[in-house]
């Protein structure tokens, strides 16, 4: 732990140097971002392990304002005359770009931070591959003993890393985190049909992801998938998994509740805050500070307070969501949404944990009747958001009928989310898939099924 705090050290070091140096030059403002971080996993493929890996990196970026012309440059090569250069570099690109005339500025001091529980664990220390590789091992075991079932991928790992924003505002913030992420495609054959791939995910923010029970619950429900069954009614209720849920918002509604989607005229609902756009029942809010989510933090990524922001109330749009620069343009201040990729990389507007309340309906209630489940989909990337129209294929789907299940060859699903989401029902019970927690969606009009 203290060759780690030590390397912290050595950074913040170079964080000060580059600031020194900034302090003399004709610049309006300035911003300051490093990050570190180290990545230890092993992957599976094809029922054998396919790498081990271990990685560190770490860089630092710089962003330049004067008279509204914005310079931006990285480095993560750290000496004395290397930093002198790459601030001299990034003054340069600033005096060549183009005048912003929207900037406005970075963010200042103003904010208060909260704490925010489960968000990293001294545990994380302690840990090395040779944990990783255990659990790996006796697994492979027992699923080479599982005749026809193959990892086509899987991935256990974990990190822990550091970041620090401070600019010429009086921003200084720096926070550590940790997260442990498992990952796992399986097809399984019965010698006569396959099954599509089954994929699914888990993460742990304080501790080691449980990859066995994530591998074994997956192997039970991809066996579910043999032998898929040509759907042959068409008028029967549709009813999406939070899994599946998120892949089609994330290409529709998650990208057009921005405030850049606003600005720029892309949002269909433009105007609309403060009316009812969807059913009452459905309620969405982005919580960058829920305990021991996937996606919390303290801060983002330009050291603005992350926070609960309710997007949809009953049906009705209240919020957009927000970074410094976006937030600005739009009339109101950042939601705590602007986050980097890397240290390689500008602020943008992101979700953080995207959560859909709960309903009145009981699932055992649901598997009562008659409905297709969707728990995973193909294509929603090529969706179109601001229309809110979709096509994909049910990659893995279900005909359920009073509890009775049997998989679905091919279905394709075509229709317009927004219009979906103007009726419909959700359950009580909910399900987490990484950074968005919901219900299942129960679909009553505006969607389409083509049998395969």
């Amino acid at each position: 732990m203290n060759e780690i705090y030590s390397k912290i050290e050595f950074i913040e070091q170079y964080v000060d140097k580059i600031e020194n140096y900034v302090k003399k030059l004709d610049v309006d403002e300035y911003e300051i971002y490093a990050e570190y971080y180290e990545i230890k996993s092993i992957t599976v493929q094809n029922n054998d392990i396919q790498s081990i890996d271990s990685s560190v990196d770490y860089g630092i970026s710089l962003r330049l304002i004067k008279d509204k012309r914005i310079g931006f440059s990285f480095i993560n090569k750290l000496s004395e005359s290397e930093i002198e250069n790459f601030v001299k570099t990034t003054y340069k690109i600033c005096r060549s770009r183009e005048v912003d005339e929207y900037w406005i500025s970075l963010p200042d001091k103003s904010y208060s931070y909260q704490e925010v529980e489960g968000l990293f664990s001294k545990k994380f220390f302690g840990y090395d591959l040779p944990d990783l590789f255990n659990v790996i091992v006796d697994c492979l075991k027992d699923v080479k003993n599982i005749h026809g079932l193959y990892i086509v991928y899987s991935g256990f790992g974990f990190l822990w890393s550091w970041k620090y924003v401070k600019n010429s505002h009086g921003i200084y913030v720096k926070q550590f985190e940790t997260l442990s992420t498992g990952s796992i495609e399986l097809v399984y054959s019965n010698g006569i049909s396959s099954t599509p791939i089954y994929y699914d995910s888990a993460f742990n923010r304080v501790d080691l992801v449980d990859y066995r029970s994530l591998l074994f619950k997956g192997i039970e429900k991809v066996k579910s998938l043999i032998n898929p069954v040509r759907l042959e009614i068409k008028n029967i209720p549709v009813v999406f998994t939070a899994k599946a849920f998120s892949e089609l918002l994330d290409y529709t509604l998650l990208s057009v509740i921005t405030a850049e989607s606003f600005v720029s005229q892309r949002s269909p609902f433009c105007g609309k805050i403060g009316q009812l756009i969807f059913d009452e029942k459905f309620t969405l809010i982005d919580n960058g500070v829920l305990p021991y989510g996937y996606s919390s933090q303290i801060f983002d990524d330009e050291g603005i307070p992350c926070r609960k922001t309710i997007v949809i109330e009953k049906g009705v749009l209240k919020n957009v969501i927000a970074d410094n620069y976006w937030g600005r343009r739009f009339g109101i201040e950042s939601t705590g949404n602007g986050f980097r990729s890397g240290y390689e990389s500008l602020p943008k507007i992101s979700t953080t944990n995207t959560i859909v309340e709960s309903g009145d309906v009981k699932k055992d209630e649901l598997f009562s009747d008659k409905f297709i489940l969707v728990d995973d989909v193909q294509g929603a990337h090529s969706s179109n958001a601001e229309s809110g129209e979709f096509s994909i294929v049910a990659s893995n789907a279900w005909i359920i009928n009073k509890g009775t299940l049997k998989p679905i060859k091919n279905l394709m699903i075509y229709g317009n989310i927004y219009e979906i989401l103007k009726e419909i029902e959700l359950t009580k019970e909910i399900e987490i898939f990484l950074d968005f927690i919901s219900p299942w969606i129960i679909t009553k009009e505006g969607i389409n099924l083509v049998p395969g």
